[in-house]
């Protein structure tokens, strides 16, 4: 861009040095087209100058969106799962730890039969089993309504 402007301003030095903007019609507007790639150039280099901008932008939007969607979907030992079976119907019921210590009380609620499983006020007197991470990679050997941990 720095080579563009100038050239630009070499063309209008020997335009002023050869005197064509009085000289006649012709030279009048060889000054003419001269301002004119002078702006273009200008705008050019505005139209640079904003596009680096907004590149940097978008890539600060990019590594933001990279870190939220680690911090999203990150397979990490922070998200446990607990399950209590329900005594009611025998569904095993599974929910996030994080439940358990939450400072308002938090019922669970079998989907199955609408019984509540656990509530985290301590009325409920079994222990839950945190189970891992992922309950889609249960082993299938625990389909008979034990626990496992994962």
């Amino acid at each position: 861009m720095k080579k563009l402007n100038e050239r630009i301003s070499f063309l209008q030095g020997l335009g002023q040095g050869m005197n064509v903007a009085g000289s006649s019609p012709q030279g009048t507007m060889i000054i003419e087209m001269l301002g004119v790639m002078s702006d273009i150039a200008e705008n050019l280099n505005g139209l640079r100058r904003d596009f680096e901008s907004f590149k940097i932008y978008v890539e600060s939007i990019d590594d933001d969106l990279y870190d939220l969607a680690e911090n999203l979907y990150r397979e990490d030992d922070e998200d446990q799962y607990i399950q209590v079976s329900c005594k009611n119907c025998g569904e095993d019921v599974y929910f996030e730890a994080i439940y358990l210590n939450d400072e308002d009380v938090i019922e669970i609620v079998c989907p199955n039969c609408d019984e509540v499983v656990y509530v985290n006020d301590g009325s409920f007197d079994f222990e839950t089993e945190a189970i891992g991470d992922t309950l889609e990679n249960r082993n299938p050997a625990n389909q008979d309504g034990s626990s496992a941990n994962h």
